[in-house]
């Protein structure tokens, strides 16, 4: 009796952890049916003796593998949420019940799994896995909050099956080790194995999960700077489409003028020619040198950025040398490089007298040159040669993380340098890409 109702418990325990990361989202009032009846299937074909321990440990996972990928259509976020409940609900059994065995064996008859106790004892022990398996499941729900775990792994275009395998085997090999180690002699070595195993699941499920999250919201990134250009691409082809039609604008005011219609000129030329013209010839004048810039995602940044200091008064002046079509490094770190410069430059040059960016890309021989500068909001102030370490910031408290980051993704790269100056009022930032 009491090993069906610390069976039910840990059922009941998986349904709670599943329900409070995604409720109707990775699990839902059938599958939680589904899971209890399955497992009191499992639970009497067990008692007949036609399944052992370790094929229910296995079925246990399996079974909520499947109910998440039934609403996910995700494998590894299913394999993953099916190893970190299964490996928490064991590490839980043994600060609980394990440790009750170990501390006060005269309690226990001695038997695995260690749960036959005074009945008092083994409520009360059940009230604490419970108790500790809510502080877990919030642990996660809020780390799922923070970093949209879920939804990042929805927005996920691939699938890791080799992932998903690698983990389901180390979690089923635990699961059925777990079991052997209570047969031998050395149980008390082979358990502490077995703790050791299951934590490295849970660490190892949780570091995939963060991994894929990272290369998800790189991707993501990418992804909209691709198609932030590509929409200033779309619109840049208007500047062609006008410069094409001139002649029959040409044409249409010929018409007025022909007719004597001074009124109607003047309105047409200023309520309609005029706006559309100065606002298409704008973009073209601003845009023009991110033609020679063939790599969507840095010419999205920089068309990005130059919006956004442009709505802050801050003239930018972009210049390409020539062609760029390809870089030897992540394309990524580079426009995590830029962003973070080009968000520096922003944040010190809007306060200058006369605000002005400059942009350019030089390419140079086996070299490209990535040059960022910006006019100084105090002409007087010297850059502090701290200004690279962690933390260090001249603008206020809780800031100067982003060029600590610039510099280690820059020293991670065996092609790539940085140089950073401060002369006549400005301060310039450079990135040399060297083709190796």
């Amino acid at each position: 009796m009491l090993l069906f109702l610390h069976g039910l418990n840990l059922t009941f325990a998986a349904a709670l952890f599943l329900a409070s990361i995604g409720y109707n989202l990775v699990i839902n009032r059938k599958d939680i049916i589904v899971l209890f009846t399955t497992y009191i299937i499992a639970f009497a074909i067990f008692k007949l003796g036609y399944i052992s321990n370790s094929i229910v440990s296995i079925l246990f996972v399996v079974v909520i593998f499947v109910i998440i990928l039934n609403r996910t259509r995700n494998w590894l976020l299913s394999t993953i949420l099916a190893s970190i409940g299964f490996s928490a609900t064991t590490l839980i059994w043994y600060i609980t019940f394990q440790l009750v065995h170990a501390l006060l064996p005269e309690l226990s008859l001695g038997v695995y799994p260690y749960i036959y106790l005074p009945f008092w004892i083994f409520l009360l022990i059940e009230l604490c896995l419970v108790g500790l398996y809510l502080l877990f499941s919030y642990t996660i729900r809020t780390a799922n909050k923070k970093y949209q775990v879920i939804e990042t792994f929805m927005k996920s275009d691939r699938n890791y099956y080799i992932l998903s395998i690698i983990l389901m085997i180390a979690a089923t090999i635990i699961a059925i080790f777990h079991v052997y180690t209570f047969q031998e002699e050395l149980h008390a070595l082979y358990g502490i194995a077995s703790f050791v195993g299951y934590l490295l699941i849970l660490i190892l499920a949780i570091g995939i999960g963060f991994f894929v999250i990272k290369n998800t919201n790189q991707t993501i990134y990418l992804h909209e700077k691709i198609a932030y250009a590509l929409q200033l691409e779309e619109e840049n082809k208007e500047v062609d489409y006008f410069k094409h039609d001139y002649k029959n604008i040409l044409l249409t005011l010929s018409i007025f003028i022909k007719n004597n219609d001074m009124e109607g000129l003047r309105t047409y030329f200023f309520d309609e020619l005029n706006n559309y013209s100065e606002e298409v010839l704008e973009n073209e004048d601003r845009l023009k040198a991110l033609r020679k810039l063939d790599i969507l995602p840095l010419k999205g940044l920089i068309i990005e950025k130059e919006q956004q200091a442009r709505e802050l008064g801050i003239s930018v002046d972009i210049t390409i040398s020539e062609m760029v079509q390809s870089i030897r490094v992540p394309i990524i770190k580079l426009v995590r490089c830029l962003s973070i410069l080009l968000d520096n430059a922003i944040e010190e040059s809007q306060f200058a007298r006369a605000p002005q960016i400059a942009i350019d890309i030089i390419a140079h021989q086996n070299e490209l040159i990535f040059q960022v500068k910006n006019s100084l909001a105090n002409r007087g102030k010297t850059v502090s040669k701290n200004v690279m370490q962690a933390g260090y910031s001249t603008k206020g408290k809780g800031r100067g993380k982003g060029l600590a980051s610039f510099e280690r993704i820059i020293n991670g790269l065996d092609n790539a340098t940085y140089m950073m100056e401060q002369k006549d009022g400005a301060f310039t930032s450079y990135i040399f890409l060297t083709n190796k």
